[in-house]
């Protein structure tokens, strides 16, 4: 049986996440705790969705294409959803009743990669972005306060910036630089496997100036770095995809400390038949000791303590990709693309609680909580 209807009471925030089954928008407080998430609704179309702490769906808001990532400013009482690569479309929608506040598209010769992230003013939005022609990549600065208009960039320092973070001292940006180069003429097709250089790195989100920057091992080169995930100590989780032979074992997540020291994380005895040595999605608990990242191609979720690094298990969940984390417990939290969600507790078990919201509704690549 491949999820368990739970009592409403027995999660911290209404988190049987039962769909009403009307998709229109529900008026209420731009305050009140949301999970937001890009979808695929049940009549195909994409959508940004938002639903309360009681289940119902605050909104459902159809998208011109499909997103990756939402990114709330709560400060604001909106949500921006950037398109996935090679897509150009941001789209600002109000957190009270889903309606679209603005359309805008990245600047001529740039694609987005589908995340960004704000500053600790929610006015400054950084967006992964690829020069196509130029062969690298950007970080583009919005100012949220002036319609979103495109006031700079700063360079990625690396070719195919995917997910950035803001570290805790509110001023460096920590990017993963995947390695790839693509361009739109090619569609997603990747052009530069056998020479990609991974990396990341740690830029001055002011000035632009490279504070520090890792790079993996030459055997590893085809190791992709895609996701960040920020511990409350300020160690940053990362995952990876591979592009090297299918049946290789290679490591998938790994961490940078603020002090420097890198560790790639084994995988215990997860094989590549369980992670198709792809990650989707990376999180790290409120308390900083539990790690999760996502296998949505090999149906699986992996979790690993950091504390002694070593890998817990493998949760079973189909096409699951987006993960976060529960704001003072190590609870994470789990989708998948058959439209169930819920949390598992690592302390305790990996057994996954869920429900499945709505039929018909796929979760996409990631969700963000307010």
């Amino acid at each position: 049986m491949r999820s368990t209807v739970i009592d409403r009471r027995a999660l911290l925030w209404g988190a049987v996440l039962g769909f009403g089954l009307a998709l229109t928008p529900r008026l209420a407080q731009a305050n009140t705790q949301l999970l937001v998430s890009t979808a695929r609704l049940p009549d195909r179309r994409f959508a940004v969705v938002a639903i309360e702490p009681d289940g119902s769906v605050r909104f459902a808001t159809p998208l011109p294409d499909r997103g990756h990532e939402p990114v709330i400013a709560a400060s604001r009482g909106e949500v921006v959803v950037m398109a996935r690569r090679p897509g150009r479309m941001l789209v600002v929608v109000d957190l009270i009743d889903g309606s679209i506040r603005r359309r805008l598209a990245a600047p001529d010769g740039r694609h987005l990669y589908g995340h960004a992230v704000f500053d600790t003013r929610e006015r400054l939005l950084y967006t992964t972005e690829n020069d196509y022609d130029g062969g690298r990549g950007v970080i583009g600065v919005w100012d949220a306060a002036d319609s979103y208009a495109r006031v700079g960039e700063i360079d990625a320092q690396g070719i195919g910036p995917h997910d950035l973070a803001l570290n805790p001292d509110g001023r460096t940006l920590m990017i993963a630089n995947g390695g790839l180069l693509t361009h739109p003429d090619s569609g997603r097709a990747k052009l530069n496997l056998s020479t990609m250089e991974p990396s990341m790195s740690l830029v001055d989100a002011k000035t632009g100036a490279l504070l520090r920057r890792l790079t993996l091992p030459s055997e590893l080169h085809q190791l992709s770095i895609r996701h960040l995930a920020m511990g409350p100590d300020g160690t940053i989780g990362f995952g990876m995809q591979y592009e090297g032979p299918a049946g290789d074992t290679v490591p998938l997540a790994g961490t940078w400390a603020p002090n420097g020291a890198v560790t790639l994380l084994s995988q215990g005895s997860a094989a590549p038949a369980d992670t198709r040595n792809y990650v989707g999605d990376l999180a790290i608990d409120a308390t900083g000791r539990y790690l999760a990242a996502s296998f949505p191609r090999g149906g699986r979720v992996g979790v690993w303590d950091l504390q002694d690094q070593h890998m817990i298990g493998l949760v079973a969940a189909p096409d699951a990709c987006g993960l976060g984390n529960e704001p003072g417990t190590d609870r994470l939290w789990i989708r998948d693309g058959a439209g169930a969600i819920g949390p598992l507790a690592p302390h305790a078990s990996l057994k996954r609680t869920t429900i499945t919201p709505i039929a018909g509704l796929a979760f996409d690549n990631h969700f963000a909580r307010l």
